[in-house]
């Protein structure tokens, strides 16, 4: 279908679609199943229900699609997707209900899940929640295409909230993280015959017409199977909403043009309130990779090796022109350092760590003129006016490294009416060196 056989409204306003995309799953799909077996009575768990849904994950998802099974005394901090189907079948063999049943199984629910059996169905449905909301997040983690929550149960109960409790997941709470994950919740009702009336069946039915899943009734491997289709392929409705981050929930009601097309979609989303986006650019932050730490800077240091030499004059754009040369130190009669600099590797940086300059120079001397090789005799560059830090690694003619030269400049700035820049000395020994010293390849020396 095509983008002009839709037609969407939002809180009763027409809205022009940006676009209609039909997305179809090229990688694994993605599937959370819930066994509630603190809403499910014993006798609806039937060795038939156990097998279907292992028949699910076996035969009908595909080895790739990732899955996790997860039961009320499950961790939330052990949820993880996988291809491995071992702990999914061994999660769905061992499925039990226990509606109605409040003997405690383990440590948690005898110091945690106790009392009353109003006090212990209170303490089940929260639990029921903070794993629903913890699989929808989870969910929503893994991927952004569309995702499936399938929920085992006969229902999802609202407990009444304490003051101390208001923190906790709500019925509300799951169907905002669904939604936000692109995570729709399909219900399985075991029972033949589920009471019309009864609020819990009606909150878990709710949750899943309102996340754009479905309440999977009849043939249940046919319900399965309708699924995996649903994730396998989808139209992707966009368009701008023109209202600012309210925090309130706005209807959508989505319409097709063509006849005899069956159309689900979501009910509409809540927009996300100042808190949410500010908890947004936090947790963005907060995941953010590392960035890698900058070396240390290396102190300063003159080399006695070498004699450098820094030219400055006006460049382009509100930069000043960089001229770097140097020369071998001059030898010390009765000096014993028998150190001699062949060239020098340079890396000029600015203040903000940009590398303006790197590479070799050769040494400079009188009428000494470049010939367009490599490496050059000196570096050129522009700067922006600031702080410049220079730094030469010493190298003798077996590019064995003797020492390294670090100094900071303070680069002027030539964009006043009168700037004087730093006079380039040429000297020649002779008068053919003189004559070479009259191009612009004439290099100068460092020495004054």
């Amino acid at each position: 279908m095509k983008i002009a056989d839709f037609e969407l409204r939002e809180d009763g306003a027409a809205k022009p679609l940006d676009s209609a995309q039909l997305r179809r799953v090229d990688g694994p799909r993605l599937v959370a199943i819930y066994l509630d077996e603190y809403a499910i009575s014993r006798d609806a768990v039937t060795d038939q229900l156990r097998e279907r849904l292992a028949r699910f994950i076996q035969q009908t998802l595909d080895p790739t699609d990732r899955l996790v099974v997860m039961k009320p005394l499950d961790s939330l901090l052990a949820i993880q997707l996988t291809d491995d189907r071992e702990a999914a079948r061994r999660s769905i063999a061992t499925f039990e209900g226990r509606k109605g049943e409040y003997e405690a199984r383990n440590l948690y629910e005898k110091n945690f899940i106790a009392g009353t059996p109003a006090r212990i169905e209170a303490a089940r449905a929260q639990v029921s929640l903070s794993a629903l909301n913890a699989l929808a997040n989870q969910l929503g983690a893994s991927g952004t295409g569309r995702k499936a929550l399938i929920v085992v149960g006969e229902g999802l109960a609202r407990p009444e909230r304490r003051r101390a409790e208001n923190f906790m997941p709500t019925v509300d709470t799951v169907l905002r993280s669904a939604n936000r994950a692109n995570v729709a919740v399909y219900a399985i009702d075991p029972r033949d015959a589920p009471a019309a009336d009864d609020p819990a069946s009606q909150a878990l039915r709710s949750l899943a017409s309102d996340t754009d899943g479905d309440t999977l009734v009849g043939d249940l491997d046919a319900g399965l199977q309708r699924v995996k289709a649903e994730l396998s392929a989808y139209y992707l409705l966009t368009y701008r909403a023109p209202h600012a981050e309210d925090g309130t929930f706005h209807d959508v009601q989505v319409r097709v043009k063509r006849a005899g097309v069956r159309l689900r979609a979501r009910k509409g989303f809540w927009a996300p309130s100042p808190d949410d986006a500010l908890r947004a650019g936090l947790l963005a932050r907060a995941n953010e990779p590392p960035k890698p730490a900058r070396p240390p800077e290396p102190m300063r240091h003159a080399s006695p090796l070498i004699r450098p030499w820094v030219g400055l004059a006006r460049g382009e754009n509100g930069k000043t022109r960089v001229t770097i040369v140097w020369e071998p130190a001059a030898q010390v009669p009765g000096d014993r350092d028998r150190r001699i600099a062949s060239r020098v590797v340079l890396t000029a940086l600015a203040s903000d760590g940009a590398t303006l300059f790197e590479g070799p120079l050769l040494p400079t001397g009188p009428g000494v003129v470049e010939d367009g090789g490599s490496p050059p005799m000196r570096a050129v560059f522009d700067a922006a006016p600031g702080r410049l830090r220079l730094r030469m690694s010493i190298q003798n003619v077996a590019a064995q490294i003797l020492d390294s030269d670090v100094r900071d400049l303070a680069v002027s700035d030539f964009q006043r009416d009168v700037g004087i820049g730093t006079p380039a000395v040429l000297r020649a020994r002779n008068a053919r060196e003189l004559r070479l010293l009259g191009g612009d390849a004439a290099v100068p020396v460092a020495a004054r």
